[in-house]
């Protein structure tokens, strides 16, 4: 739906991905046009659309945009910057089959494909050489990792309590073992081979995203299960349900080996009291980088959306970071 405030426009659009026949559903968001006084002019001044930096936004694990972005989204774009907040292929409102499995490659992918949109629509009003990734906690990790891609020319970077993987324990426990032949049939039932024995795609074997810390699930560390559910939209946009075979494809994403090749400024977010992706990790990979900039923020994992008591300190670290690396 389409709508329009004072300090911002939205308006809902279809972007392809990389699979022919499933597009990304998006959110666009751009500032008003700029009223600009004319010297000499007997009409006052005229009404101009000007050329914005483009944030490019998407959710962590098993998240959709639903779940919060609006509210940063729409804190940048009042700032004048221009915003598409997206769904991953299989998730929220963009297509693909089957539903709410998370493939990291596939996600990278897909900020690539908003990239190029974006790059590609300058009738929108985007600056097409400053474009922004923004990510959260898993997502987080994907604009890491793509940032460091020189094809992309990324020109600020802005990761919000990021997985870097350094962070994932596959220590040897019962627990471990259950998730990990989960994780296998998972894999197993997905895989081509199979699936012309059986001539037809079997569903997915699926855990929940967020559980406690004696159950299967992809998030077990403490109060991950109410995190979860204090994000905004949750009661209606959050399945909570995951394929199992990410347990075993996650630790192979390590967006901490790609920080060093970074160019462009990169601000860091780390919760104090984060146990999903611990302050210190984030911390330690902020070396790293070249040109880094790192707030640490008062909460947890979950306390940075509308709603938690660190929200606020959050965003505005992050109009900040970027009045001061990327000046309208």
């Amino acid at each position: 739906m389409d709508s329009e405030q004072p300090n911002f426009r939205r308006k809902s659009v279809r972007i392809p991905s990389k699979t022919p026949g499933w597009d990304l559903d998006a959110w666009v968001y751009t500032p008003p046009p700029v009223a600009l006084s004319t010297s000499g002019s007997t009409s006052g001044g005229r009404t101009m659309r000007r050329t914005s930096p483009v944030i490019v936004m998407a959710h962590g694990l098993g998240c959709t945009k639903s779940l919060g972005l609006s509210s940063y989204a729409e804190a940048f774009t009042a700032a004048g910057y221009a915003c598409v907040a997206f769904d991953y292929r299989r998730w929220g409102d963009s297509d693909g089959t089957p539903r709410h499995c998370t493939y990291f490659q596939d996600q990278m992918e897909d900020y690539t494909s908003v990239v190029k949109y974006c790059r590609q629509h300058e009738e929108s009003g985007f600056d097409p050489q400053r474009v922004i990734l923004w990510g959260y906690s898993f997502s987080g990790g994907h604009v890491l990792a793509l940032s460091a891609d020189p094809a992309l020319n990324i020109y600020a970077t802005i990761a919000q309590t990021p997985y870097t993987g350094r962070a994932y324990n596959l220590s040897p426990t019962l627990l471990c073992f259950k998730r990990t032949l989960l994780a296998l049939a998972d894999i197993i039932f997905q895989s081509e081979t199979f699936t012309k024995l059986l001539w037809f795609s079997p569903n997915p074997f699926y855990i929940p995203t967020a559980a406690a810390p004696t159950e299967v699930g992809a998030v077990i560390a403490p109060g991950s299960t109410d995190g979860f559910r204090r994000l905004p939209g949750a009661d209606r946009h959050f399945p909570n349900q995951i394929n199992a075979s990410i347990y075993l494809s996650a630790p192979s994403h390590q967006p901490h080996e790609h920080v060093p090749s970074i160019q462009a400024p990169v601000l860091f977010i780390a919760a104090k009291q984060d146990l999903v992706c611990p302050a210190a990790k984030i911390i330690e990979t902020s070396k790293r980088a070249l040109k880094a900039k790192v707030v640490e923020i008062p909460g947890d994992h979950f306390d940075m959306f509308e709603g938690g008591h660190a929200f606020e300190a959050c965003r505005d670290a992050q109009l900040k970071f970027l009045a001061q690396y990327v000046p309208l």
